[in-house]
């Protein structure tokens, strides 16, 4: 598969403000849809099948879909995120991650297969 230096995410339509609100349960629901999405990804990365790699992908659009309607509800500006993405590059940058090396805290010592298994 081909490595990608940077993603760009698809517009995503935001629901109904009466289905939105800044409020905890909007947060939550980000959490929870992320939660999906790993539990999809884990059956993916267990059989490799078409259908288990199709349920993640609806489940990241599920997660980008919160997203929109989290930046949406709390009234995050396109500027305020691009400041914030650029802490984090900046973060990410000084931790190394952008070049090769050693697999982050999350793998397992000594598991060639690291962050692989379900």
């Amino acid at each position: 598969m081909a490595r990608l230096d940077t993603v760009a995410f698809p517009a995503m339509a935001v629901f109904d403000a009466s289905h939105q609100k800044a409020d905890k349960w909007q947060v939550l629901k980000c959490l929870e849809e992320a939660a999906e999405l790993a539990e999809a990804g884990k059956a993916w990365v267990k059989d490799g099948s078409d259908v288990n790699r199709r349920a993640m992908l609806d489940e990241l659009a599920d997660v980008l879909q919160t997203l929109a309607n989290l930046i949406d509800a709390y009234e995050i500006t396109p500027d305020e995120l691009r400041l914030s993405c650029g802490r984090v590059f900046e973060k990410n940058s000084a931790r190394g991650m952008y070049l090769p090396g050693a697999r982050s805290r999350m793998s397992r010592e000594g598991d060639e297969h690291a962050g692989n298994d379900a």
